[in-house]
């Protein structure tokens, strides 16, 4: 989407390189789920260098590098504003959730418990689920006329969130819009 955009290092500012991609994770919405992966990157002029005297020249070791992830706070922040408005998730570091349902927890975090929101969320995925994956392969099967494999289909619980993901990504957002809080 942004093919001249230079990713930066977030410790030192300098350029980086490319290395490999990094995940997968899931990225949780509120009507289902998608594939989430991000881009590692290295910055070469973080890490240790150094030199040493041999035979009176001054010869420089090779430096290792900072590995770092496209969607580390600091790059993000770093990014022109038109790029990182594309990133519009909650990174608690082990849940990635979506602008939708971080919403959906803020306004019903005074309203409800933390297990209760995680019920509501998983309902409306566990629908969405039935909707898009179940439904669809059920009636595949039936118009070419072939026995559906029974439970293969249902919602895997891996897609569950729990009431301690919520709470935390409620925290992990809280502390993303302290200052706003505040104001």
């Amino acid at each position: 989407m942004f093919p001249n955009l230079k990713i930066l290092c977030p410790a030192c500012g300098s350029p980086a390189s490319r290395s490999n991609w990094y995940g997968p994770k899931t990225l949780h919405h509120l009507h289902g789920q998608s594939v989430y992966m991000t881009v590692r990157y290295h910055c070469y002029s973080c890490g240790p260098s150094s030199s040493r005297a041999s035979s009176g020249r001054r010869k420089l070791q090779p430096c290792s590098s900072k590995l770092f992830l496209a969607d580390a706070p600091g790059v993000l922040a770093s990014l022109p504003e038109p790029a990182s408005t594309t990133w519009r998730f909650t990174n608690t570091g082990r849940i990635l959730c979506d602008a939708a349902v971080v919403d959906f927890i803020r306004a019903m975090a005074t309203r409800s418990s933390w297990s209760a929101m995680a019920g509501a969320i998983n309902e409306m995925k566990s629908t969405a689920w039935c909707r898009e994956r179940e439904l669809p392969y059920s009636h595949l099967c039936n118009s070419m006329q072939v026995t559906a494999l029974g439970g293969q289909l249902a919602f895997p619980s891996e897609f569950r969130l729990t009431a301690k993901c919520i709470k935390n990504l409620y925290m992990a957002d809280f502390h993303g819009r302290e200052e706003e809080a505040e104001a």
